[in-house]
């Protein structure tokens, strides 16, 4: 991967599969304060990670390279692999990277084998949302998707997605432009002109919003929401917890300190 001295030193050694680290999807472990999913540039190319309790599992650009780990803390424990071979002693072998205290970079280690003497890896978050931990507690097969105040992009169960203008707070509450989230979800989006109507499709509910009005309709049933759906930038913005709440199998949860919205659903 990085040196053929190391590689030489190191084929005597095997690689263990995580050394002792166990995989349990989080219930037993200490998950640190920020999830490791998202998209992040590093020294070894693009890295784009999804994280399942306290299992991290991913890419990045570099030979093609794949990571697997667990989360201990601020810490992600596990092995890196890369073509052509994907085994130890030259194509795989173990890292350890540590979170900064916001979220948004990671210092760490690589070696061959069991050794972490290959040389540093570090990186930085791609203009990905910063999100909490997830839940010990949820099921081990939920999908993800991540937003954050002021971010021209969302995480869609790891993989980032452009949003026609950032997400904004508006008297409380999270307005995004709702495509990309019912799409995630494998929903649809339609806009009338002449109503001036959102209507979002979504996993068997329909929900009706109309510009500028508090009055909406989930399955023809009248509702009524506390921010409605207003123009910012010329952009139809519309509040994304009240979509997430009336979409069957849906959760959502907000991190004041970071300013992030995590919308959680089964697939």
């Amino acid at each position: 991967m990085k040196g053929n001295l190391l590689k030489l030193m190191a084929m005597c050694l095997v690689i263990p599969l995580l050394g002792a680290v166990s995989i349990d999807g989080g219930a037993n472990y200490d998950l640190g304060k920020y999830t490791w999913e998202g998209e992040w540039d590093s020294n070894w190319g693009h890295m784009v990670l999804t994280q399942s309790g306290n299992v991290v599992t991913g890419t990045y650009t570099h030979d093609s390279g794949r990571i697997n780990a667990v989360v201990s803390g601020n810490k992600l424990i596990g092995t890196w692999s890369e073509a052509p071979s994907y085994a130890p002693d030259r194509d795989a072998g173990d890292i350890e990277f540590i979170m900064s205290a916001d979220g948004k970079t990671f210092s760490g280690s690589w070696g061959y084998g069991s050794s972490l003497a290959g040389g540093s890896w570090t990186g930085s978050k791609r203009l990905t949302p910063v999100a909490p931990a997830p839940d010990p507690n949820a099921p081990g097969k939920q999908k993800k998707i991540l937003m954050q105040i002021n971010h021209p992009n969302i995480s869609a169960d790891g993989k980032l997605v452009a949003l026609d203008s950032p997400p904004t707070l508006l008297n409380g509450r999270t307005l995004l432009p709702i495509r990309a989230v019912a799409e995630a979800m494998g929903g649809t989006v339609g806009w009338d002109n002449a109503e001036r109507k959102v209507t979002v499709s979504a996993r068997g509910t329909t929900i009706e919003m109309w510009l500028d009005k508090t009055e909406i309709r989930v399955n023809w049933q009248s509702k009524t929401i506390d921010v409605a759906p207003t123009t910012i930038n010329s952009r139809t913005m519309v509040p994304v917890r009240f979509v997430a709440d009336n979409i069957p199998g849906c959760g959502i949860s907000w991190d004041g300190e970071t300013q992030s919205v995590v919308i959680t659903y089964e697939p």
